[in-house]
């Protein structure tokens, strides 16, 4: 029982400080992207297996009584597989990808906020 307490304690520890060691101090971040990949948007409006691993049947059932032939729009299309690579090469992990705000929470050092925000696809990092 008291080495689950202890090792419980140690890792809420190092989760709050697992970047001391290395001298840089991190920052959660949003970054938010300009747009979704259209041929996904193009995909999810033809085909209903697509449309099926977006949202559930009982969603598109749903949606299909208020938004007629197009009951997927834009914010259940997946954040842009492309921007999240060239975020990871950067040496960024996400925390949580969010595809209804096309954003994406990260732990980020303060200096490479200005550099991530001058990229093309992001419109801005809050």
């Amino acid at each position: 029982m008291i080495i689950r307490i202890l090792i419980i304690i140690l890792s809420v520890v190092l989760f709050f400080v697992r970047d001391i060691s290395s001298g840089v101090a991190l920052e959660k971040y949003w970054v938010f992207f300009k747009d979704k990949d259209a041929s996904l948007l193009a995909k999810a409006s033809q085909d209903i297996s697509y449309q099926r691993s977006l949202v559930s049947d009982r969603s598109l059932k749903r949606r299909a009584k208020l938004l007629g032939d197009s009951p997927i729009t834009e914010s259940d299309i997946p954040v842009s597989k492309h921007y999240l690579e060239i975020l990871s090469e950067s040496g960024l992990n996400p925390v949580i990808i969010s595809r209804w705000l096309n954003a994406g929470s990260y732990y980020i050092d303060n200096s490479q906020v200005e550099e991530i925000r001058n990229l093309p696809f992001v419109v801005r990092v809050a």
